[in-house]
């Protein structure tokens, strides 16, 4: 027969509390370069790069909308602005002719991510090319 003590009634209550779980956020750095032939063989190009920040319920947390000509999210080291987190997230990733080649971050004491596999498709139109990148790490908020 069952006897009831201290220590059973004391790893039955342990059982029931649940520990606390730490909220899930994520960064997409996003890459978008366009051009364009023009004149007698003449290029240009315009694009964009920048740097989201979202939370486990995929909400804007933050962003950073970077210069075409900068190092931008192509650097190693880039803090991304945002007051809804407690720390500041910092991003890092190295880039080829068609985007990321990979990515990585920082938050609190994860002191480096590795970033998911970049994603990366071009566009053909005319006699021009869109082409665009993205790369994600998930951390720990």
């Amino acid at each position: 027969m069952y006897k009831y003590s201290a220590l059973s009634g004391l790893l039955l209550a342990a059982s029931g509390i649940h520990l606390a779980k730490a909220d899930s956020c994520y960064a997409v750095g996003h890459l978008n370069t366009n051009s364009e032939g023009w004149g007698l063989g003449g290029t240009t190009y315009a694009g964009s790069q920048g740097l989201d920040l979202y939370n486990s319920k995929d909400e804007l947390i933050g962003s950073y909308d970077l210069c075409n000509t900068c190092s931008g999210v192509c650097s190693d080291l880039l803090h991304v602005p945002t007051s809804n987190l407690s720390e500041v997230f910092s991003w890092g990733a190295t880039c080829g002719d068609s985007g990321f080649d990979e990515c990585h971050g920082a938050y609190g004491t994860q002191t480096h991510i590795d970033g998911d596999e970049p994603e990366s498709g071009t566009d053909f139109y005319g006699l021009g090319i869109d082409a665009t990148s993205e790369c994600r790490v998930n951390f720990d908020c």
